[in-house]
């Protein structure tokens, strides 16, 4: 059997200007040892809890990405003085997770699925990661109003990360299954495997029967 260190390392150009990413051998199942292995810990909640995290992706992928967060990720609809606002509050703050170095996903199917083809993230053992119970969508629920409160405590205050992160109620690590059970946007950092997600597909090699395997369904 292959593994994936030996499979061919390609560099696909993606809009999220992640790292380079691996070719998959096809069928998913292959990966569900590493899986077990590598992301023992987000695994554990999900087969607690029988709830996934999802990601959409609107490029052409393979069917399994094994992958990295990016280092320096390109907002694509929050203007970039206000992702760096963000970041640094929350940086100050002491969170690992940030805009610019994590992929955006969620627990919930239908706010991953505005983003693309569906894909289920299974984080490597030592991620870190960002959510708060009261934002759902990490851009979309701060409005003008939020922001210019946001930047005059900053102007008043010099460092306004405390406030910033009791007032909106970030969390920093805490509560994963909290998380995958509010369905909000969760900032995941470090490495991990997202594997393309079809609800409707039952055969050996399928969705349905990998999760199965995995004994999270």
């Amino acid at each position: 059997m292959y593994s994936y260190k030996s499979l061919l390392a390609i560099n696909i150009n993606m809009h999220l200007r992640e790292f380079d990413e691996y070719t998959p051998i096809p069928n998913i199942n292959f990966w569900i040892d590493d899986i077990r292995t590598n992301c023992s810990d987000s695994l554990s909640v999900m087969q607690k809890y029988k709830h996934l995290l999802f990601r959409g992706l609107h490029i052409n992928t393979p069917k399994v990405i094994w992958g990295d967060t990016p280092k320096d990720r390109r907002p694509r609809n929050t203007p970039w003085h206000v992702q760096t606002m963000l970041d640094n509050l929350l940086r100050k703050a002491g969170f690992k997770a940030l805009r610019s170095n994590s992929i955006f996903c969620s627990g919930s199917e239908y706010m991953a699925q505005d983003y693309g083809d569906m894909f289920m993230v299974f984080p490597f053992n030592g991620f870190n990661f960002t959510w708060s119970p009261n934002v759902a969508d990490l851009f979309e629920d701060f409005n003008d109003q939020d922001l210019r409160k946001i930047k005059t405590m900053i102007q008043k205050n010099g460092d306004a990360a405390q406030w910033f992160v009791k007032n909106f109620n970030f969390l920093n690590n805490e509560n994963f299954p909290g998380a995958l059970a509010s369905n909000h946007e969760i900032l995941i950092q470090g490495k991990y495997v997202a594997i393309e997600y079809n609800p409707d597909d039952s055969g050996p090699s399928g969705t349905i029967e990998f999760l199965k395997k995995l004994g999270i369904r």
